[in-house]
């Protein structure tokens, strides 16, 4: 601000007096901005985002921000930090603002502020039903992904037969030790949270004949034989030289 005065000269000789007003201003000495932004609100990534910079001192104040995550920019009648940030992860951004007292020291005043920008998320999109796998076959061809989140994601399995897994690409795959009906549980985790659903797999066992011989007929006498056999039920029987 700035505060006026009006003023009145004399001037006086042995001819006479003559006067003269003026106004007479004292401007105030201009005030460094104060960056008022302590912390940046938290964001997701692929979400939308907003957050006011606030800085007073002697306006106009000029703001300017480096190392903020690509896609965000300042924008807005207000000094808004705004947009879509892409990739997670932790950054510092450093704020400048300016105005004619900084122009006058010919030095900026700076403030470094931590961000953080959290995953989105995962959730695992549907899928069709599994096909069988076979005890002692190897399976693959089973491939989980994500309908929605941030990759990369963690993917863990539970509730699956032994000699089964799942990778990093979310891959199900492997060679089933043992027969049986599943209830595997899928697990997708990154740093925003995590999702798991429940997926049904049946392993079946081929059959293995355990009659090992059988016992001799007598011609015109009625024969009958058992015959055993172990594997996934039911089971279709059919002989062949009789």
């Amino acid at each position: 601000g700035s505060i006026s005065y009006a003023v009145t000269f004399t001037a006086v000789t042995s001819a006479g007096t003559s006067t003269n007003n003026a106004t007479f201003t004292i401007n105030a000495k201009p005030i460094k901005p104060t960056i008022k932004l302590s912390s940046f609100k938290a964001g997701v990534a692929g979400e939308a985002y907003s957050q006011e910079i606030e800085a007073t001192g002697t306006e106009p104040i000029t703001i300017t921000v480096t190392g903020q995550p690509d896609g965000l920019s300042l924008a807005g009648s207000t000094v808004n930090l705004s947009g879509t940030p892409s990739t997670a992860g932790t950054y510092t951004i450093k704020i400048t603002a300016e105005n004619i007292a900084t122009e006058l020291e010919g030095k900026p005043v700076t403030k470094s502020v931590k961000m953080i920008v959290k995953a989105q998320p995962p959730v695992i999109a549907s899928f069709d039903e599994l096909p069988d796998g076979i005890m002692g076959e190897a399976y693959s061809g089973a491939l989980f992904s994500l309908a929605s989140g941030t990759e990369p994601v963690t993917w863990s399995i539970s509730g699956n037969p032994t000699g089964t897994k799942i990778n990093s690409s979310g891959a199900f795959s492997g060679t089933p030790t043992k027969a049986g009906n599943f209830k595997m549980m899928i697990k997708a985790t990154n740093s925003g949270g995590n999702n798991a659903i429940k997926v049904p797999f049946t392993v079946l066992m081929k059959p293995t004949i355990t009659t090992a011989k059988l016992t001799n007929a007598t011609t015109d006498k009625k024969y009958k034989i058992k015959l055993a056999a172990k594997g996934t039920t039911p089971i279709t029987w059919s002989a062949e030289g009789l």
